[in-house]
């Protein structure tokens, strides 16, 4: 049982009424926190930084704050020596503990997802005064200059529209964009509502995606990116657990605070790795110099939701079925025939992942005759299951996001949901910074 003098009231600001992903999984990382420790009460307030009373004297009305810090709540809680915790890397509060993404890494597993898939130009739409997509951006280039890579094209930076007139400058800056890029390139969309405006902008010129333009976006907010086609790739992040550890690290300054130290003598700041790339439609392609067999990706891509034989893909393009194998292993190193079947059965493992419909369901609309057939084929290739699949998918996200042991519960979920090399993913997943800036 708590003592009522032992409560610890803490304002939490998360902006939860902007319709994000990461906004609620952050809270919910905070409420399981709150949950495991009884001496924590959670006060939703998005206006704490105004609670917050201007100068001492007044009553303050909480032991901490955590969130989406703004300067003004940031100034007022070190003016009162109140703890508090930020999430958001580019508010102007500064000098205050945070826990962030660690955006470096990420950039590093999206250059090193598009490069694998033989895009030679890479470039990245970030937003103004955004420091995570700046970050980003620049840890893509200098990984594509440490990998030998000569193809970055360099960044274009966009605001958040406030109006109609805004929104207008933002497409014809992006089409003035356009006309400088390279093909086939791999890009970096810092939201995913500009990457639907690329996609579109991308059609009119009669550039496909992902066979011209492969397109990732930093959050994986499904909402966002499964709908509609193509199906955004983006990056998955431990947000759950970004959360759980904001609030740790909060309830360690009220406490050390309630010793007489100062919650703001060495602030500290944790950067938490993505878990990964959670692949979809926008990059689930190889680029390559052969414009036909580029075609055959093409047709082969639009129609995996029914069998699908070599034949068939040689008829359409009007050549040899002998000759379309050869370029096969000429540009990819594999044949035809292999190429289908590892298409169809990516497909079906994003069908898994990212929906509940059954696998009878799942085996109909990716080509499939029954669902012994699609067995079949899956325990051949992976040597599970699909149900094994999902229910390791699932078991992964929940250790991703489960905040029961802390950040490094996040290396479980890798096998699963990401699609980058592995070698760069452990990289990522080793490093956890706590540094004093």
């Amino acid at each position: 049982m708590v003592v009522m003098g032992d409560v610890k009231r803490i304002g939490v600001m998360m902006d939860l009424d902007k319709p994000f992903k990461r906004h609620v999984a952050i809270y919910a990382g905070i409420q399981e926190y709150a949950r495991r420790h009884p001496d924590w009460k959670l006060v939703v307030d998005e206006w704490a930084d105004q609670s917050l009373p201007a100068r001492h004297g007044s009553p303050v009305p909480y032991d901490g704050i955590i969130g989406r810090i703004t300067k003004l709540g940031g100034d007022r809680a070190r003016r009162l020596n109140v703890p508090a915790v930020n999430v958001w890397l580019s508010t102007r509060a500064k000098g205050l503990p945070g826990v962030f993404p660690d955006y470096a890494a990420c950039g590093k597993i999206v250059a090193e997802h598009l490069l694998s898939r033989g895009f030679r130009y890479l470039a990245a739409l970030r937003q103004t005064d955004d420091i995570g997509s700046l970050q980003q951006a620049a840890a893509m280039k200098s990984f594509g200059a440490e990998a030998g890579f000569d193809g970055w094209l360099g960044t274009e930076s966009i605001v958040n529209p406030a109006n109609h007139r805004e929104w207008r400058h933002g497409v014809e800056a992006v089409e003035r964009w356009m006309a400088s890029w390279k093909l086939p390139l791999g890009l970096l969309v810092a939201d995913p509502l500009w990457a639907r405006v690329i996609v579109e902008l991308a059609h009119q010129r009669g550039w496909h995606c992902p066979e011209q333009i492969a397109i990732v976006c930093p959050h994986n907010d499904e909402l966002h990116c499964d709908h509609p086609e193509p199906g955004l790739t983006a990056i998955e992040l431990p947000e759950e657990q970004r959360g759980y550890e904001a609030a740790r690290m909060l309830d360690g300054l009220i406490n050390a605070r309630r010793q007489g130290k100062s919650p703001f003598a060495n602030p500290q700041t944790i950067l938490m790795p993505p878990i990964g790339i959670v692949a979809r439609h926008s990059t689930d392609f190889f680029a390559v110099d052969n414009p036909l067999v580029g075609q055959a990706l093409r047709f082969i891509a639009s129609h995996l939701h029914k069998p699908l034989e070599v034949g068939t893909v040689a008829r359409e393009l009007g050549i040899a079925r002998r000759t379309l194998d050869d370029w096969f292993q000429k540009s990819l190193g594999v044949t035809v025939s292999t190429e289908i079947a590892r298409l169809r059965i990516e497909r079906v493992k994003r069908e898994l992942t990212s929906t509940s419909d059954s696998i009878e369901a799942i085996a109909r609309r990716t080509g499939f005759a029954n669902t012994r057939t699609l067995n079949n084929h899956f325990r051949k290739s992976l040597g599970m299951a699909p149900s094994e699949f999902r229910e390791q998918g699932r078991a992964a996200r929940f250790m991703a996001c489960s905040a029961v042991h802390g950040v490094h519960r996040a290396t479980n979920a890798i096998a699963i949901i990401a699609a980058a090399v592995k070698p760069l993913q452990n990289e990522c997943l080793s490093r956890r910074f706590v540094c004093g800036e």
